[in-house]
């Protein structure tokens, strides 16, 4: 890659069976860095889900998809963070408004 040559990526197919094992990855690990790069990019809020999804069925926790909000933070900033946290809550099913209303209930 680093030459502009990408014709391994061709190989390296991470949905699959297939890829160069030099490159591969586990699958929680890949779901967690697109939904890591989905964060920095600002991904709308159905962008999110794919990688969510991903990553539970990778056998990733809702608490490990919170993790990796916290693991980006420093890199994007506070502000991505704060605005990719109820789409990813929602992603995992927890309803970030109902919890706020049983908030301001008590």
């Amino acid at each position: 890659m680093a030459i502009g040559d990408t014709s391994f990526l061709d190989a390296a197919d991470y949905d699959g069976p297939s890829g160069p094992d030099d490159f591969r990855l586990d699958q929680k690990t890949v779901a967690f860095a697109r939904l890591g790069a989905s964060v920095a990019l600002c991904a709308s809020t159905s962008g999110y889900q794919p990688h969510v999804d991903a990553a539970l069925a990778a056998g990733a926790s809702p608490a490990d998809v919170v993790g990796v909000l916290v693991a980006v933070w420093a890199t994007v900033g506070l502000t991505r963070v704060v605005l990719a946290a109820p789409a990813l809550g929602l992603a995992v099913g927890y309803d970030p408004e109902s919890a706020l209303e049983s908030q301001v209930s008590e």
